[in-house]
């Protein structure tokens, strides 16, 4: 499934730091009677990479991605693993190459018009839009919607259930990701 289909039929996903396999099977669970069928896991816990590994043996049924990959080294190991998608906070040239050439299902992070830029020069058009709130939320995406029309964002970062159906009200917001979720 492309990256676009997996966002478009799953507009909220649950962005979740775990690190212990006890931890993540729980979260499984309670995204499971929520009947939510996709999770980016993070790699901001230290054993975060072994639990993600553990958990994708097992649990076929859902949608996996891994977030928060910030160096070139992370992307390489994680695109490797059978997940469905990945996610970074921001994106440098040599990991924007290597997805390209790989054609990762990945979603890259860009916020300013320089990074956005810079991003869609590789051909990505679906980009990861953090810390949302914190960078001018819908205002800013209101704005880049002229400007940057053949972009959509999956928008991060200070949403929540009383601000996230505003953020998927917009007509470049493909989805949104929120620790809230779960």
């Amino acid at each position: 499934m492309s990256l676009k289909k997996i966002l478009e039929d799953n507009p909220l996903i649950p962005v979740v730091a775990v690190n212990t396999l006890e931890e993540a099977t729980s979260t499984l669970e309670k995204l499971r009677n929520k009947n939510i069928k996709i999770v980016e896991f993070t790699l901001r816990t230290p054993n975060a990479l072994e639990v993600i590994k553990e958990v994708i043996k097992n649990n076929d049924n859902f949608i996996i991605g891994i977030g928060t990959i910030r160096t070139l080294e992370q992307l390489k190991e994680c695109s490797k693993l059978k997940v469905d998608f990945l996610v970074s906070p921001g994106a440098t040239v040599k990991m924007l190459k290597f997805a390209k050439k790989k054609k990762l299902p990945y979603l890259p992070g860009g916020v300013t018009p320089f990074e956005i830029m810079t991003i869609l020069s590789f051909g990505f058009k679906i980009l990861k839009f953090f810390p949302a709130e914190a960078m001018g939320g819908i205002k800013l995406l209101k704005n880049y919607q002229a400007v940057f029309p053949e972009v959509v964002f999956c928008a991060t970062g200070g949403i929540n259930s009383s601000n996230q159906d505003e953020y998927l009200a917009q007509k470049n917001i493909i989805a949104i990701g929120s620790s809230s979720l779960i």
